[in-house]
């Protein structure tokens, strides 16, 4: 039986001038500065986050209160259409224009025998 017949001797890998090896790393190591620098990052982007959705929602309140006022007013000016719609159909009724005429122009609705038509 032969003994170690299977063993080399060692020999020393020599690297040539200028060359480096690169180390393989296996697990994802982060530096400090890359988690400081993204941390950083992920906080300045949270607060602009935030300051937009405080900026929107008083813009969205400084626009409801807006369409609150003018709610007020429309239904204010839709009363006063009602008012002039029924003042206009009193203003334009037959009789009281009949009565205007009567009054102010003397002018009387003709009796039978009175218009003659040609």
């Amino acid at each position: 039986m032969m003994t170690n017949m299977n063993v080399r001797s060692y020999r020393p890998q020599a690297a040539s001038v200028g060359v480096r090896q690169r180390v393989v790393r296996t697990g994802h190591a982060w530096s400090a500065e890359l988690v400081r620098r993204a941390g950083l990052w992920l906080l300045v982007v949270f607060v602009g986050v935030m300051a937009a959705g405080q900026f929107m929602q008083w813009r969205i309140s400084a626009v409801s209160e807006h369409v609150n006022q003018l709610e007020k007013i429309r239904s204010g000016l839709g009363a006063s259409h009602v008012r002039l719609l029924a003042a206009r159909a009193k203003l334009a009724s037959r009789q009281r224009v009949t009565a205007v005429a009567a009054v102010k122009f003397g002018l009387m609705e003709p009796k039978k025998g009175q218009v003659h038509r040609l």
